[in-house]
């Protein structure tokens, strides 16, 4: 990689880093009613990312979006229950999400193109979901064991049914359906640029 194509890269994961917090900033006045959350709407950026440019970028994305949460105050709740455990989760959760969603396409690319996309989208908000509520349940025990003894449910129901909340799914479908479309408006103007990516170019 050249230094012209150094630079294309970094002003894209720029881009797609802005758009990530600025996506996270909307998302604080959404609230959806069922389970009292905002959806995850940073997590289309981050999988674009992941996808476009691999697992490294889509880390990264998923760290900066992290610590804006952070440093925005939108986890001032839980950090007033546990510091560490807080920043732990909210890194880890953004992170990995990124993380795993570059591996799982780079994974399923060369075997299908669209699967790869889709399955790269999904992934995205399934880690991100399942990091949050495993660090509920280990770093905030008595916030999350509190909350299922109020519900009349056994900790693992409580678990189950947080985690396949409404939210998750409005995160899944959101992800689903913008990304792919993302991806392929990205791969067809880099195409034309003679941008490298690491996606399967488009013929």
């Amino acid at each position: 990689m050249n230094n012209s194509q150094k630079i294309i890269r970094l002003t894209v994961t720029a881009i797609l880093l802005a758009i990530t917090i600025v996506l996270q900033a909307i998302a604080g006045f959404i609230v959806i009613p069922v389970t009292n959350t905002s959806p995850a709407l940073s997590l289309i950026p981050i999988a674009v990312g992941a996808i476009i440019y691999g697992p490294s970028c889509g880390a990264l994305l998923g760290l900066g979006w992290s610590l804006f949460i952070l440093v925005s105050g939108q986890a001032s709740g839980y950090m007033a229950m546990n510091l560490i455990g807080t920043i732990i989760t909210v890194i880890g959760k953004g992170t990995l999400a990124g993380l795993g969603s570059g591996f799982v396409y780079k994974l399923l690319k060369e075997k299908n193109y669209v699967v790869a996309i889709i399955a790269a989208a999904i992934v995205t908000p399934l880690i991100n979901s399942l990091v949050y509520r495993i660090g509920l349940v280990v770093f905030f025990s008595d916030y999350f064991f509190g909350k299922a003894s109020s519900s009349g449910m056994n900790p693992v129901a409580y678990f189950m049914k947080a985690f396949i909340a409404g939210g998750f799914f409005l995160e899944v479908g959101i992800s689903t359906v913008f990304s792919p479309i993302v991806v392929r408006i990205c791969d067809i103007c880099f195409s034309k640029l003679g941008i490298p990516t690491t996606s399967k170019k488009q013929k």
